[in-house]
């Protein structure tokens, strides 16, 4: 994952890369509304637990070091909270 960051007046960027543990990962084709409103098409959705958090324009690469890896951008995030089951965020990715 590469964080996306503010940049002020200049425009954003991207922190350095790191690699994220325990995440769930799949592929399948959602439609979404991006942070704007409009309605995108999210190919790829990316669960984590609630201490790993990714912001929307971040980097995100899936099944690295397999023939169908491949790095998207997070258009939208959903958090999933409950008493019982396991809380979590889904990135959906483009």
């Amino acid at each position: 994952v590469r964080d996306a960051t503010a940049g002020g007046g200049m425009g954003g960027g991207y922190a350095s890369e790191r690699t994220v543990e325990n995440v769930w990962i799949v592929d399948e084709q959602k439609v979404v509304k991006s942070k704007d409103g409009t309605e995108v098409v999210s190919n790829t959705q990316v669960s984590t637990n609630l201490d790993e958090f990714f912001p929307i324009g971040s980097l995100v690469t899936v099944w690295k070091g397999l023939p169908n890896e491949r790095t998207a951008t997070v258009v939208a995030v959903s958090t999933f909270r409950h008493q019982r089951l396991q809380s979590h965020h889904t990135h959906f990715l483009n």
